[in-house]
């Protein structure tokens, strides 16, 4: 899971404007910690649901948010980049997508979630929300079961956003 670097992600972005020659673009890609259904397979209070205001929560009491997705482009705007483009993806999670590529993406997403979720959450929600070991591992065998269950469309959004380094101050009015 893509986080905040140590500056913040502002600070992040003021780092990359100023290393990059004037012309250059950034391109940066985050994904969606919240998992959602189009068709409403995903009912309130499902552990899906709860698992993305958990880790929101948790995140957000570590003062390192992981609810950077939607705010990315106007991170990159406000930075000075012009021309920034922003495209959003849903990435399944299973077998369920429609079509050859999105099941081989939710094959391998699928997999990905499953190999990765202890890794993003034991630490932030045992220091964050003082969580026990046994309480995150009693969280993650709720999730592990959800994610088996092909009957839940489940999905996260992938943000790519992209933009370039003005050639002029007057291209974009202020410097940073």
């Amino acid at each position: 899971m893509v986080t905040p670097d140590s500056l913040g992600e502002r600070g992040a972005d003021l780092t990359k404007y100023r290393a990059l020659k004037p012309g250059a673009f950034i391109e940066h890609s985050e994904m969606s910690i919240e998992l959602k259904s189009d068709d409403a397979s995903i009912p309130p209070n499902h552990i899906f649901d709860r698992w993305g205001k958990t880790l929101l929560e948790a995140s957000e009491a570590y003062g390192k948010s992981l609810g950077v997705a939607d705010q990315t482009k106007d991170h990159i705007e406000a930075t000075g980049f012009v021309e920034v483009v922003e495209k959003r993806f849903k990435w399944p999670i299973g077998r369920w997508g429609q079509g050859r590529k999105l099941r081989a993406i939710g094959r391998l997403n699928k997999s990905h979630w499953e190999a990765s979720m202890e890794g993003w959450c034991i630490a932030l929600l045992t220091r964050a929300l003082k969580w026990t070991v046994p309480q995150v591992k009693d969280f993650l065998r709720e999730m592990e079961e959800a994610l088996k269950d092909d009957n839940i469309h489940a999905y996260h959004e992938v943000i790519i956003v992209y933009g370039r380094k003005p050639e002029s101050v007057s291209e974009n009015e202020s410097e940073v």
